[in-house]
């Protein structure tokens, strides 16, 4: 696993270093102070997981971020919560306010390993580990990008979010539905490496809420809400072989 903190005050960084590197002896770990090198080390991608500050010489270290990221998981320590939703809005794991708590900065760098490890599997087909690993996983929670500010929803109540343009509808088992101003591809980045399947262009769904893969007039799931989630052709075989998996736990 390759860690790289970035950290423009020496002594947080040190500190950073020290905590992580005894909670993971045997990962690789940088640590950046430099705006140049910090720049260069967020383009290039050669890490799994930055802890980051979010105030670089004075500047939101969002401006070194690329555009995309390639499964990198992203977890901020910092002293200004005045760019919490930003940070969510990138994907973050965490957002951990200092003197930052060592237990804090533990779980939600589990968190983060978790999410590499499953995206790993994910792309490798390694469908049983990362069934595994659903399974085993506490439930987390989504924060939700609203007009009044940010709402946490968990994992277990979602049942599907939908497109909607350039919108998202969560469904809940409480029978209640979120929108937000954000692309489904939002939601995927953040909730594939959580278990969540993207069976079609226009649906994420959670197979612990799938009461039936439906084969009458094309392909759909049932949810346990009775929702119907429409299933593409192209992933039928995909959609069946994972349910299977999910189902016995293999």
């Amino acid at each position: 696993m390759r860690f790289l903190i970035v950290e423009d005050d020496a002594a947080q960084a040190l500190s950073l270093s020290k905590d992580i590197a005894s909670w993971y002896p045997q990962a690789d770990l940088k640590t950046v102070e430099e705006k140049e090198d910090i720049r260069r080390e967020l383009a290039e991608g050669l890490f799994d997981i930055a802890v980051l500050d979010i105030l670089i010489a004075g500047e939101p270290v969002f401006q070194f971020l690329p555009e995309q990221l390639d499964g990198q998981q992203l977890l901020f320590v910092t002293g200004s919560d005045r760019y919490m939703q930003h940070a969510f809005q990138c994907y973050a794991v965490d957002y951990i306010m200092k003197p930052y708590e060592p237990v804090r900065l533990r779980q939600s760098l589990q968190r983060a390993v978790q999410r590499v490890e499953a995206n790993q599997q994910f792309a490798g087909g390694q469908w049983p580990s990362l069934l595994r690993s659903i399974l085993e996983r506490r439930a987390e929670c989504l924060a939700l990008p609203m007009l009044e500010g940010i709402e946490l929803v968990r994992l277990d109540d979602i049942i599907a979010i939908e497109a909607q343009r350039s919108y998202c509808s969560i469904h809940l088992l409480c029978g209640a539905q979120k929108l937000v101003s954000r692309s489904l591809s939002w939601a995927e980045a953040l909730l594939i490496p959580e278990g969540f399947m993207r069976p079609h262009r226009s649906w994420l769904v959670n197979p612990k809420h799938v009461r039936a893969f439906l084969k009458h007039q094309g392909y759909s799931l049932r949810m346990v809400n009775g929702l119907l989630v429409q299933v593409a052709e192209q992933a039928k075989e995909r959609v069946a072989d994972w349910l299977r998996g999910f189902s016995t736990g293999a």
